[in-house]
């Protein structure tokens, strides 16, 4: 069982680094909304792509790696 358990993890690490490059991408399309504006602005965008984040880091938990937490995950998408 520890075999295919460990082959599946170069997989799921590629899943999760995908999962960085489109946080990433709504992260920037976030900057382009917040770039010279209010605080407010700032903090509420801050506090939507925190809420982005977390919905979109708990489905692709949820959905590739049955709930299971796994520290590479978060290495892959950061």
């Amino acid at each position: 069982m520890k075999l295919f358990e460990t082959l599946r993890q170069a997989p799921l690490f590629v899943v999760f680094f995908c999962l960085g490059v489109i946080l990433a991408v709504i992260y920037d399309s976030f900057y382009l909304f917040r770039y010279k504006r209010k605080p407010v602005l700032t903090a509420i965008s801050d506090v939507i792509f925190s809420m982005v984040f977390f919905v979109l880091t708990v489905y692709f938990i949820q959905t590739f790696n049955s709930g299971a937490l796994k520290i590479f995950m978060f290495f892959a998408c950061f």
